[in-house]
């Protein structure tokens, strides 16, 4: 049986476009969440921190090529999966920290977290990591990165952030404990916004 040619050319560019990577300028291409840009002072992050009082928020300061953190923003989408109901904010900040990171490459990572309770934001200009720096005080002066900090419900966000009660480092550095999904989970347990 032969297929309308219309359904060929349909399948055939379906194929052909799964082949090919996913890119922020090829018209076809959709992050799964929107990417807001951060200005030099961060405001956008501070009014959806502030706004997002009212249940427990957890941030994450990640590199869009970063293993690790998309490892991670990975692991943290299964969790979500698994509760639908639970009242959370995510803030996943996106912030260049190696060669590869940009602006593209924080786009394609957005669809390692689709879940609607996420806000992606991208932070060309630093802001997150360092203010979290000069919170969390990581040695020598390095900026913050790397990392997924736990707020519960109520804080809000004046000169500096709250101080966090989850730090939870995806690089060596004695911000936090090292990233385990069990400790995510116990984190997430104790802080539900029901």
């Amino acid at each position: 049986m032969r297929l309308p040619t219309a359904i060929v050319l349909l399948l055939s560019f379906s194929s052909l476009s799964a082949q090919q990577p996913a890119r922020s300028d090829d018209p076809y291409f959709r992050p799964t969440r929107p990417l807001e840009a951060l200005s030099p002072q961060g405001g956008e992050l501070i009014r959806l921190f502030n706004t997002s009082s009212a249940r427990p928020r957890l941030l994450l300061l990640l590199s869009p090529t970063c293993t690790s953190c998309r490892q991670a923003a990975a692991q943290v989408q299964r969790i979500l999966e698994t509760d639908a109901d639970l009242r959370l904010r995510l803030l996943a900040v996106w912030t260049p920290q190696l060669a590869a990171d940009s602006r593209n490459a924080a786009l394609r990572a957005t669809s390692l977290l689709g879940d609607r309770r996420t806000a992606h934001l991208f932070d060309s200009w630093g802001f997150a990591a360092k203010v979290f720096a000069a919170r969390l005080k990581p040695p020598s002066g390095k900026e913050a990165w790397g990392i997924l900090l736990g707020f519960p419900a109520g804080g809000s966000w004046g000169d500096l952030p709250p101080t966090p009660t989850l730090r939870l480092s995806l690089r060596q550095s004695s911000i936090g404990e090292p990233f385990s999904q069990e400790r995510l989970l116990q984190w997430l347990r104790s802080s539900k916004g029901d």
